[in-house]
């Protein structure tokens, strides 16, 4: 398997346009609002924070504000498989679900 890399951090918010304030401040960048519950921070060279407003996400969901997602780009499903496995082995608990965008 090669080197795992990150290109976004997910963080549910409870409000968008309060916490795209609070970045834009803390890392002295422009987030861009993609929609009205959905934003992207890119406060890095290849790294950025993505906020979604929790009572906005379109599938039904428990999680609320404070919850977070690391998005982990990979080749193909089989790559994706072979990381879930990897993990399961390793007795990382993983509390939501995998999926290729």
């Amino acid at each position: 398997m090669t080197m795992l890399t990150s290109d976004s951090i997910v963080l549910y918010v409870e409000n968008v346009q309060l916490s795209m304030a609070f970045y834009q401040k803390v890392f002295e960048c422009e987030p861009r609002l993609l929609s009205p519950t959905f934003a992207v921070v890119e406060f890095a060279e290849n790294e950025k924070i993505t906020l979604k407003q929790a009572d906005g996400l379109t599938s039904s969901s428990s999680v609320r504000g404070g919850s977070t997602e690391l998005s982990i780009p990979v080749i193909n499903s089989a790559e994706l498989d072979t990381l879930f496995e990897s993990w399961e082995k390793q007795c990382v608990t993983l509390s939501t679900y995998f999926s290729m965008v």
